[in-house]
C-alpha cells in the first residue's frame, strides 16, 4: 500500500498521516486531508446546503420563511402541479378557519368573566 494519498479538495499529495482514518472505506482513510476537513468544519455548511435545508423546512412548514436565495431556487424551478397548489390553498383555508374558531372560543370564554380576569395584553382582543 502506498504511504501517500491525494486530497480530493486541495489536490495535494500528502502522507497518509495527514488524513483521518475511515473504517468504512476500503483504503481506510478519508478522501479529504485533515487541514481541508477542519477548514470545512470551521466554515460551516456551504451556501447550497443551507438553501436545501431551508427549502426542506419550508416544504414541511409553509410558515417557515425563505431567504431570497432559497426563494429564487424554489420559484424559478419547475412550476408546481395544480393538485399541489390546490392542496396548499386548502391547507391555508383550514388554518384560517381554525384560527377563527379559536378566537371565537376565546371571546366566548372571557365574555362571561369580568374584565379584571382577562390578561392585560388580551383585553383589546375581547372587546
Amino acid at each position: 500500500m502506498s504511504q501517500t494519498k491525494t486530497c480530493s479538495t486541495c489536490r495535494e499529495t500528502k502522507p497518509v498521516s495527514a488524513f483521518y482514518r475511515n473504517g468504512g472505506g476500503k483504503p481506510g482513510y478519508r478522501t479529504r486531508c485533515k487541514g481541508c476537513l477542519n477548514a470545512a468544519r470551521r466554515n460551516g455548511p456551504s451556501a447550497a446546503t443551507r438553501i436545501i435545508k431551508e427549502i426542506v423546512m419550508h416544504h414541511h412548514n409553509p410558515a417557515f420563511p425563505l431567504s431570497p436565495e432559497a426563494e429564487a431556487v424554489v420559484y424559478t424551478s419547475m412550476p408546481l402541479p395544480p393538485a399541489i397548489i390546490a392542496l396548499r390553498e386548502r391547507r391555508e383555508q383550514r388554518a384560517e378557519k381554525e384560527k377563527l374558531r379559536r378566537e371565537r372560543a376565546f371571546r366566548a370564554k372571557y365574555r362571561q368573566c369580568p374584565a379584571m380576569t382577562i390578561p392585560a395584553h388580551m383585553r383589546e382582543a375581547v372587546v
